[in-house]
């Protein structure tokens, strides 16, 4: 019995170790295109308010996804999706790499997005099967699980923000989509050689409607709170990141390729807070680490746009979305515990959504202040943001967290 329980034990341990390596390269791929192709954008074209929209671009199709993927998400098997949703990628990549700058690069590119949210919603299934996410003695556990995965993202994101930045400093940008497809192949593989997909099974009932998913959801007092946070956070990080690249020239007169380099202080910032986090969690009970988490990042983000000087700026948004990141760990927990498991993927479909389309409203609010009155626009807009998603946080959405203690 003992020598069964350590090799079934290692095996879930392998398992596991290749869903997460998998997932990592997973999202290195999205990351290589995701801040890619506005810089090459921006590059090709000197249009700010082009490179703004194709953020947008990017970001818009996943709103889609609940309408695509919402009766096949649990009642279809999770690795025959994620075969599907990988060969689409790959080939759909290998169409970007050819593709001349204009609508149909825009289009493949909000394509691969809308993709990436299909494999990360498999990801959360897989995960979410083998990670303990109730109980308080538990807790610890969940911190360090999903603590463990997104700094394997992190790592990720690091390494291809430096790749990318790198190649498109040195005009390989084709080099830089085909080297993803690679990646993508690789991540395949051994995704496909992890059990966890295969040992979940799908449901054969007939999917809820999306207007009563959306409904349990927002009806949840815990998952529309988280839902509000997560929209303050993520529209204020978007607008960065969607401004990156133009700011890094009319700004501080550098090349826009060099935003890729401030993302990968960002990651490597997020990942050294994650790697900590576990032994935070344990000292200090979930609100009060997440109120010091939004108060840090506000505070980081307003002095970042007060300031002129590239070192100053760099540092501080690389404090404050560093922090940030820290929160998905305590919305990940947390969410799940509010989700049932036999419908776990039907909600994903919303929640995901929901929670990401302030990127591309952030794309479209960037591509509008760029076109009213330039860079300049951005400091007033990201200082308020940041304030009042702090203080919206003391008063109102830190309950959440609170009824999960």
């Amino acid at each position: 019995m003992t020598r069964n329980s350590t090799t079934d034990t290692t095996g879930r341990t392998v398992d596991l170790r290749q869903f997460y390596i998998a997932r990592t390269l997973y999202v290195f791929t999205e990351q290589l295109i995701g801040i890619s192709i506005p810089i090459i954008i921006y590059r090709d074209t000197n249009d700010a308010a082009l490179a703004a929209l194709s953020f947008f671009a990017i970001w818009a199709p996943r709103c889609l996804f609940p309408f695509v993927a919402a009766r096949l998400i649990d009642a279809t098997k999770p690795r025959v999706q994620m075969q599907a949703v990988d060969a689409v990628r790959i080939a759909t990549l290998l169409v970007i790499a050819v593709l001349p700058i204009g609508a149909w690069l825009l289009i493949g590119a909000g394509l691969l997005s809308l993709l990436n949210l299909w494999a990360i919603a498999l990801f959360e299934k897989g995960l979410n099967a083998v990670s303990p996410a109730s109980g308080d003695a538990q807790n610890d556990s969940a911190v360090a699980t999903f603590s463990a995965a997104l700094r394997a993202d992190r790592v990720a994101l690091t390494i291809s923000a430096l790749i990318s930045g790198t190649l498109i400093a040195f005009g390989s940008e084709v080099l830089l989509i085909v080297g993803a497809a690679f990646v993508l192949m690789a991540a395949h593989v051994l995704q496909a050689r992890s059990n966890l997909l295969w040992g979940l099974s799908p449901v054969r009932a007939e999917p809820a409607g999306l207007r009563k998913i959306a409904f349990d959801v927002f009806a949840n007092t815990t998952l529309r709170q988280l839902i509000y946070l997560l929209w303050a956070l993520n529209l204020l990080q978007g607008i960065v990141f969607g401004a990156l690249p133009v700011l890094m020239e009319t700004t501080f007169q550098k090349d826009p390729a060099g935003a890729a380099a401030l993302f990968a202080g960002i990651h490597i910032g997020s990942w050294v807070l994650l790697w900590a986090y576990p032994s935070v969690a344990r000292r200090f009970s979930r609100p009060t680490r997440a109120t010091w988490a939004m108060a840090l990042s506000a505070l980081g983000l307003a002095a970042a746009f007060l300031t002129s000087n590239v070192a100053v700026f760099a540092t501080a948004v690389c404090l404050a979305l560093s922090v940030r990141n820290i929160l998905d760990v305590e919305t990940i927990i947390v969410r799940n515990r509010e989700i049932d498991s036999a419908n776990f993927g039907q909600v994903m479909t919303v929640f995901l959504p929901l929670i990401y389309a302030p990127f591309a409203i952030a794309g479209l609010l960037v591509t509008w202040l760029f076109q009213l009155g330039g860079p300049s626009m951005l400091a007033p807009g990201i200082i308020a943001g940041a304030l009042l998603s702090f203080m919206l946080w003391c008063f109102v959405l830190r309950q959440a967290f609170e009824l999960q203690e």
